[in-house]
Parts: C-alpha cells; structure tokens; sequence
C-alpha cells in the first residue's frame, strides 16, 4: 500500500469518525441550545461538507 493509499484511508477514517460523532450526538437527547452550540464546533461543521452539504453547515452557523 502506498503513502497515498494509506493517507487517503486515514483521512477517510477520520471522516467517518466525525460523521458518527455528530450523529450520536444528535440521536442521544433531545436536541437543546446545547448541541446546536456543539455542532457549531469546526470538526462537526466539516462533517457537512464532507458529506456535500455544505448548506446545512451555513444553517448552524447562524
């Protein structure tokens, strides 16, 4: 496996990572000011744009 490969994979994992963080986040409680606060923070907010949306990101940050 090549330096590439492996770079990709990890950048991968982390994305994934952040993904099912967000969403366990979201699916433990109830949603409060709280979590919105905490999905403001900036590895959740990459989660939407490594999901392709982008848009959703903007609606948190208001």
């Amino acid at each position: 496996m090549s330096n590439e490969n492996i770079q990709d994979n990890k950048t991968a994992a982390r994305q994934r990572s952040n993904i099912y963080g967000l969403l366990a986040s979201v699916y433990r409680q109830e949603v409060t000011p709280d979590l919105f606060q905490q999905i403001k923070d900036p590895r959740f907010m990459g989660v939407f744009s490594d999901l392709g949306s982008e848009k959703m990101g903007l609606f948190f940050q208001i």
